[in-house]
């Protein structure tokens, strides 16, 4: 399993006559921000109205994005996302208010741009020290798109799939997205029922694209929820941070996804459902050892037991000495549960002194 082929995996599997398990350099134009919202129009799948390529030059962006705008005459904010970022990273909201205002007054197309190019460099972006001056020489570097702000989102999910050896689809999981703004902080197992059968669709539809282009990958798609309805965001051909802890739960369990329902189901028979972060930040954190946190778990009771098959169990451990972080994954047999246990242990472990 590969984080992201590049030309050297490709060649290496090549080589063993082996398949790549990732996405051919080819193909990750698939799992880039422009790429995602062309696939999204192609297979029908809802979306924000936006551009649908990308653009590395500012001008040009200008263009496109006044474009939607005077589609959508009535849209609030908007959102420019580099190409390529990560994790919510990459993407500003701009504020669409003095555009719209000019696009009333009928200004002439030079005085569009003008105002449209000030709001950009006014945007708030959602990584913490951007500056416009950065960020425009990334658009330059990556490209970028545009696409309208979803407003009064309640939920952000996602569905994780995988196309297999013989290009069949798995549904892995659903998830409950927890951000921070746009910034991605953990996940909840499985998605609200009353739209988790949509997600699974969804995921299977772009999974069949994928295995009719030949493409062997995990991959997630990303949406916001607004009253039930659900709007795409983007593709991420790859593993993501919802990966890791849906794997420890099938390591630990030895279980299964009902490709249904995706309610998990170990070999007993028994639901699963879990909460998952890996930014559990204390500075006490940087003065403790791994063993320190076996210990803590151990006393009390957040340790995993194998034989009721709950508990929470630790990744990033080698970020505590560097960043003062860990990753857990509170795994119960109910939702309430499983949040219930993470809670107390983000609350127990940013209590230490």
């Amino acid at each position: 399993m590969i984080l992201r082929g590049t030309h050297y995996e490709n060649e290496i599997a090549k080589a063993l006559d082996i398949p790549m398990y990732s996405a051919k350099p080819k193909d990750q134009v698939h799992g880039s921000k422009a790429g995602s919202r062309a696939l999204f129009q192609l297979l029908n799948i809802p979306c924000a109205d936006g551009t649908f390529s990308g653009c590395s030059q500012i001008e040009d962006l200008i263009q496109e994005i006044l474009s939607v705008i005077k589609r959508n005459p009535l849209a609030e904010k908007g959102v420019v996302k580099l190409l390529d970022g990560f994790s919510g990273k990459g993407n500003a909201i701009v504020d669409l208010s003095n555009i719209q205002n000019a696009i009333a007054l009928n200004e002439s197309s030079a005085v569009l741009s003008e105002i449209m190019l000030h709001s950009l460099k006014e945007m708030e972006f959602c990584c913490q020290g951007r500056s416009w001056a950065d960020f425009s020489a990334e658009i330059s570097k990556m490209g970028a798109i545009f696409e309208l702000y979803v407003a009064n989102g309640t939920s952000s999910p996602s569905v994780q799939v995988v196309v297999n050896e013989d290009f069949t689809i798995s549904v892995l999981s659903t998830h409950e997205q927890i951000l921070d703004g746009q910034i991605y902080e953990g996940c909840a197992f499985p998605a609200d029922k009353s739209y988790r059968t949509e997600l699974i669709k969804y995921g299977r539809q772009v999974g069949e694209f994928f295995a009719a282009n030949g493409i062997i990958d995990h991959f997630s798609v990303e949406f916001v929820c607004v009253k039930e309805k659900l709007y795409a965001i983007e593709i991420n051909l790859r593993i993501t941070g919802t990966t890791h802890p849906f794997m420890a739960l099938k390591l630990l369990t030895d279980g299964k996804t009902d490709q249904d329902t995706g309610i998990y189901y170990t070999n007993a028979k028994t639901e699963k459902y879990y909460v998952a972060s890996d930014n559990i930040s204390h500075p006490t954190l940087k003065n403790m050892l791994p063993m320190d946190i076996k210990d803590i778990f151990a006393a009390q009771k957040f340790h995993w037991c194998s034989i009721r098959q709950t508990g929470v169990v630790c990744h990033l451990l080698g970020c505590m000495a560097e960043h003062g972080k860990i990753g857990i994954t509170s795994i119960a047999n109910s939702p309430h549960e499983a949040q219930e246990q993470f809670d107390q242990v983000v609350a127990y472990l940013t209590s230490l002194s």
